[in-house]
């Protein structure tokens, strides 16, 4: 359906968190690129941190495939991305994660250092927020 290349032709994701893993991190898009706004404990040094690459391949890349996804104008396709970059099994099934149940993140800190971090996607749950929690 993004084929079709606008904002009011997409298929409505629902409750997809629902039914795929998801990573301990919520992403956001500011600029065209996608940075941590909110992480479990454990993962509280990445807030903030801007997301560079997964399994090695680059935010262009990752940008691009999200945007293959929905129509419409990049920044609109862009909210839509997080539902991919955060789950492993997605992005498996993408081919752009080495397995669905676990990828390497790699991310640039608000000071400049680089952190990688392999992190497990979360099993989905019935009781799972729809929305974007």
């Amino acid at each position: 359906m993004a084929w079709a290349d606008n904002g009011h032709t997409h298929y409505v994701l629902g409750s997809i968190q629902r039914y795929y893993n998801r990573v301990p991190l919520r992403l956001g898009t500011f600029g065209g690129q996608f940075y941590v706004l909110r992480a479990k404990t454990g993962h509280r040094d990445l807030l903030g941190a801007r997301l560079t690459a997964i399994d090695g391949h680059g935010i262009d890349a990752l940008r691009d495939a999200g945007r293959s996804l929905w129509g419409g104008l990049p920044a609109f396709r862009d909210q839509f991305a997080f539902n991919l970059l955060e789950s492993p099994d997605l992005l498996h099934a993408a081919s752009l994660a080495a397995g669905p149940d676990s990828a390497t993140y790699r991310f640039v800190t608000p000071a400049g250092a680089t952190i990688e971090r392999r992190l497990d996607g979360e099993p989905p749950t019935a009781t799972r927020p729809s929305a974007h929690a």
